[in-house]
């Protein structure tokens, strides 16, 4: 701490002590205060250890404090907090007798106010120091110390100590407070007491506990040694330690005490040479390496460390491409011969083991082994690293369901691919697969009823019922080609996956991956994948061989070959997915299992597979009913106890003794008696019920007469209430006004007004009014027409009623107006507010026509009609003579170009360096300049290549000359599609999309080059068309519409295309423009444009 922060603290101290000697302290403790005064710091310790009332005082200050602290240690050890050690230091009393409380209370109480001010303004100037300093030396750490002392909340308040309190007790502030009773500190100087003393207890603490630290490290470090060479000795013993190349770098201190002299490596050509040599010891003699180095290479951390380093060489392949000598195996036991013969290229001196091979039988659901199921369907690149083929995976997943539905275990299928991402799309497509078809259900039945037939013989019927098939039982195995070396299946299911028109095939040219994929197979062996693109991508020279002896053996082609595998001569093509026959009929022989009962056979086509059907033979036999004795019949698998017996049988009821006749097989209360009830009700009429049924349940019916006080009779049902009915017939009385009622008779009379019309008169004109009788004596307005004159004399055209002086006068009048012209006005109108609505027709002057504008508009020669209507026919004349100029030049070109022997059709890249440099930089030029920063569109343009295509240029000039509205304009605009679209556009032209778009079903096009590389219409393509596009006449739309479907809808109304401008969003537009065309010979593609998103790369 600086000197002035001492200063500051020095001073404190001696105005605390001046104030307290006069008005607090006893002579005693004056005695005790002198004595601190005068004292060193190893006196003063001294004098607290021998001095009974200085220790004693200090005792009772510390015991007040430490409990509080000690419960504080104790809640932090719990919560962790080894940084911190939290406490409650409440501010400590005067505790030096039990008599001095009352006293401190007292002294305070008469401190005085100015005093007291003083002593808290130099306590602030303390603290504003020690947060100075405490910010220098921590600036941007935790809160400082003095942000955790306020002084204002010492009592009762949580303080923390801080390692910050080395600088107070480093420094001389310390050494000073304690020369002071601590009985006598301010709450402040209590808490940098107390801060000091929790600091000395937490620095011995530390040390104890690093000193206890390092010491469980060592026995640690010793106890991990005594075990290792606990687990040497024990290995020496042994003839034979297996572990993993990992496994061994691991344990290499445990191989150092064992030194093993023989290493043999399995799957050596898998393993990376520097993973290998770690397992070489001090003593290792010989080292055997089993392995094959055709077959897939280590895997590296990064593709630099296998280019640059050549680390996915391993040890094995590299001492054998040296020279070093090797044996191989020749005799193989795993696939039939008419696989292994494909890799005989690969392994010259491969030879079958018939003995075993032969026994294994190809699964008849297949006519060949081994084919290559070949397609044209283009992958996608899109999304992520690696490719992916629909097409391909489609068809993985329906063959795999083929093979389950006919019988093939799915632990015997694999399914595997070239890139984890088609394996991952596979997976999922075999999930929707299961889900949203019925095939689950039958797959499960299918499976189910066959494991149950396996069991039949070899479990009990208990563990039987316990044998069920669940959807993870139905799951083939599905893998990446590198993941399922060293693996194999019965049949194996190959998607090479790369189908491009550059013929790129990616990492499938390395012959260790196809030498992988190809000898998994134990039976049948697909591949599907595009051949011609494998076999003529300058990579592709590995797999020739195999394409090449698959094409002699005649087992390559677009359409593979299924059977039935009952019925052999039972043969499909299936040339996609689609056609793969899972659920549908193709084999139409008769089924013939033996059905359940074991007697008949089963009548049901072979396919698709019913084997639930087998257990539900439908064949109709006679049988007896064993309690009747009856004869009836049955399904063949129906037990005899479902069926009941219907013979007719009488049956007599014992309640009424009817009979009827009844179905044997029923019981006798599921009947009732259905005859006419012959008993009385409680009225004395005939129950109409049946008889089975509760004569009380249902209300008596019967019509009986009933008389009204007014001498009128009604006919009422027996069951009603008659003391509630009313009388419904005409009433008969008279009103107080004499006309007659028209309520009911059983109604009261004044429930309703008079509505009889009468005729009433008006009190202040002689006209009359009809109005209902109880309405009578109310005023109403005369509304007749009125009769009186106005001040003008004509006929007020008002009501009765209405002020004659409000009203204006209607009537029409003639007058001869100023320019004299006559006019008719109203009457009420005057003279001055009449304008002429004549034609004026004066001579204009300048152009000597007549003046077509109404009389009272000045004449202007320049609004002349005449001369506007003569200037628009120019104008159209003009307008229809340069329109037949661009024909007549679109027919001329037209000529040209059919007079050519052969139409060029080609596509080349321009750049800036060449022949196309102004072409290259105007489409560079567009591209950037049209870029909005809503699409966060970043291009990097790699490539241009310009478009010459003569039949599309023959048929857009073919339209320009014969349909097009307006063929005057004709700009370059964008449009972004996916590649496989692109590519069919440059080559036939655009077509109209069989979905309509926000505008119709037309060809969309953009201003802006940013809105056609939008992904939702690049589909990750990353290429741009820019064509030339014959706009001609736009309509201009606002908002969404479906209206026009054709060229031919437009033409009709004079447009050729239309036109949605940008900022129409809030109407139903769009943000930035569109134009619409729905003719394909509108639009020719001139450039292709290549780019890469730099904010993807990014």
């Amino acid at each position: 701490m600086d000197e002035c922060n001492e200063t500051y603290l020095a001073e404190l101290v001696r105005h605390r002590n001046r104030k307290s000697s006069i008005k607090q302290m006893t002579p005693e403790e004056l005695e005790v205060e002198e004595k601190f005064k005068r004292a060193s710091k190893d006196e003063l310790h001294d004098l607290i250890r021998s001095d009974a009332k200085v220790l004693a005082a200090l005792a009772a200050c510390v015991d007040h404090s430490m409990p509080a602290i000690k419960d504080q240690l104790e809640a932090n050890q719990k919560k962790a907090q080894k940084s911190s050690v939290h406490t409650n230091v409440p501010a400590a009393p005067s505790c030096s007798n039990s008599s001095s409380q009352p006293a401190k209370t007292v002294a305070k109480a008469s401190l005085d106010d100015a005093e007291e001010e003083e002593v808290k303004e130099r306590e602030n100037q303390i603290l504003a120091s020690l947060a100075s300093r405490d910010s220098q030396t921590e600036r941007g750490g935790k809160s400082n110390l003095i942000d955790r002392i306020n002084l204002d909340n010492t009592n009762g308040s949580q303080i923390l100590h801080d390692p910050g309190i080395e600088n107070c007790c480093n420094s001389g502030v310390i050494a000073q407070l304690s020369r002071r009773n601590p009985t006598r500190l301010s709450p402040t100087e209590q808490l940098l007491y107390f801060q000091q003393a929790l600091y000395k207890a937490i620095s011995k603490i530390r040390s104890d506990i690093k000193e206890q630290f390092d010491t469980i490290q060592r026995l640690e470090s010793e106890k991990r040694l005594l075990e290792v060479k606990a687990d040497a000795s024990i290995l020496r013993r042994r003839r034979i330690i297996g572990m993993t190349i990992t496994g061994a770098s691991i344990h290499r201190e445990l191989l150092d005490l064992v030194q093993p002299g023989v290493l043999l490596v399995e799957e050596a050509a898998e393993v990376s040479e520097p993973h290998l040599l770690a397992c070489f010891g001090h003593r290792t003699e010989q080292l055997i390496l089993i392995g094959d180095h055709k077959q897939l290479r280590p895997q590296t951390e990064s593709y630099k460390l296998a280019k640059d380093y050549h680390l996915d060489v391993s040890m094995m392949e590299r001492l054998i491409a040296n020279g070093i000598k090797y044996d191989q195996l020749e005799l193989q036991s795993r696939m039939k011969p008419e696989l292994s013969i494909l890799l005989r290229d690969i392994y010259p001196n491969l030879r079958d083991n018939l003995e075993v091979v032969s026994r294994d039988l190809q699964p008849r659901c297949f006519t060949v082994p081994t084919f290559f199921w070949t397609h044209r369907e283009l992958e996608s690149t899109s999304g992520g690293h690696g490719a992916t083929n629909m097409e391909e995976a489609q068809r993985c997943v329906r063959l795999a369901m083929f093979l389950i539905l006919q019988g093939c275990d799915p632990d015997r299928i694999t399914i595997l691919s070239a890139y984890r991402r088609q394996t991952g799309l596979i997976r999922n497509l075999f999930k929707d697969f299961l889900a949203k078809s019925d095939f689950l259900r039958i797959l499960i039945q299918h499976r189910s009823k066959r494991n149950c037939e396996d069991l039949e013989l070899t479990e009990s019927p208990t563990e039987q019922s316990n044998t069920v098939v669940t959807e993870a039982d139905l799951s083939v195995k599905i893998f990446t080609i590198d993941l399922y070396q060293g693996d194999e299946n019965d049949i194996v299911i190959v998607s090479l996956v790369r189908s491009n028109p550059s013929n790129n095939i990616g990492f499938l040219k390395t012959l260790n991956r196809r030498c992988v994929a190809q000898s998994r197979a134990r039976l049948v062996m697909v591949f599907i994948g595009n051949a011609d693109c494998i076999y003529d991508s300058p990579n592709g020279k590995v797999w020739r061989p195999l394409i090449d002896a698959m094409k002699g053996s005649n087992c390559i082609g677009s359409k593979i070959s299924l059977r039935c595998p009952n019925h052999a001569q039972s043969v499909v093509q299936s040339e996609s997915f689609d056609q793969i026959p899972t659920m549908s009929p193709f084999c139409l022989e008769v089924c013939g299992i033996q059905m359940s009962c074991g007697i008949h056979s089963c009548l049901l086509p072979c396919q698709p597979p019913h084997d639930q059907e087998h257990d539900n033979c439908k064949v109709v036999v006679p049988f007896v009913h064993p309690l009747c004795n009856h004869n009836d019949t049955k399904f063949c698998s129906e037990p005899i106890g479902v069926k009941t017996c219907k013979t007719k049988v009488s049956m007599k009821f014992t309640e009424c003794s009817h009979e009827i006749l009844k179905e044997c097989g029923m019981p006798d209360s599921f009947y009732k008696c259905h005859e006419k009830c012959e008993r009385l009700l409680n009225c004395g009429h005939k129950c109409l019920l049946k008889c089975f049924e509760l004569c009380s349940s249902r209300p008596c019916k019967e019509k009986v007469p009933h008389r009204f006080p007014c001498g009128h009779t009604i006919n009422t049902q027996c069951c009603e209430n008659r003391d509630v009915m009313t009388c419904q017939q005409p009433c008969s009385r008279k009103l107080p006004c004499n006309h007659p009622c028209t309520l009911k008779c059983g109604e009261d009379c004044k429930l309703k007004p008079c509505f009889v019309q009468t005729t009433v008169k008006y009190p202040n004109c002689e006209h009359s009014i009809k109005v209902p009788c109880c309405m009578s004596d109310q005023q109403f307005v005369c509304d007749a027409k009125c009769e009186r004159k106005l001040a003008c004399g004509h006929s007020c055209p008002g009501t009765c009623s209405a002020d004659c002086a409000s009203i204006a006068c209607q009537v029409k009048i003639k007058l001869i107006l100023p320019c004299a012209h006559p006019a008719e006005i109203e009457c009420s109108i005057p003279e001055s507010q009449v304008k002429c609505k004549k034609i004026c027709n004066k001579q204009l002057e300048g152009c000597g026509h007549k003046c077509l504008l109404q009389c009272y508009q000045p004449c202007n020669s320049e609004k002349c009609k005449v001369c506007a209507s003569i200037q628009s026919e120019i104008e159209k004349k003009q307008l229809l003579e340069l329109q037949q100029a661009i024909r007549r030049n679109a027919f001329e070109e037209l000529k040209k170009i059919r007079a050519m022997k052969d139409l060029p059709s080609s596509v080349k890249t321009i750049s800036c360096d060449g022949d196309y440099c102004d072409e290259y930089l105007d489409v560079h030029d567009r591209v950037m300049k049209f870029i909005q920063s809503e699409h966060g569109w970043h291009p990097a343009i790699t490539k241009i290549e310009k478009i010459e295509n003569s039949k599309l240029t023959l048929q857009f000039l073919d339209f320009k000359a014969k349909c097009a509205a307006d063929p005057r304009r004709s700009e370059k605009k964008f449009h972004g599609t996916s590649a496989n679209a692109l590519h069919s556009i440059v080559t036939d032209g655009f077509k109209l999309p069989s979905k309509a778009g926000m505008y119709g079903p037309g060809i969309y096009f953009a201003t802006n080059s940013s809105k056609s590389s939008q992904q939702i219409y690049t589909k990750g393509s990353n290429m741009l068309l820019l064509c030339e596009v014959l706009i001609g006449r736009t309509l201009k739309v606002t908002s969404a519409t479906q209206m026009y479907k054709s060229h031919a809808d437009l033409k009709k109304i004079g447009y050729d295309s239309l036109f949605a401008p940008r900022n129409t969003k809030s109407t139903g537009g769009v943000l930035f423009d569109e134009y619409v065309i729905f003719d394909p010979r509108q639009a020719v593609p001139q450039y292709v444009i290549h780019y890469s998103n730099l904010a993807e790369l990014l």
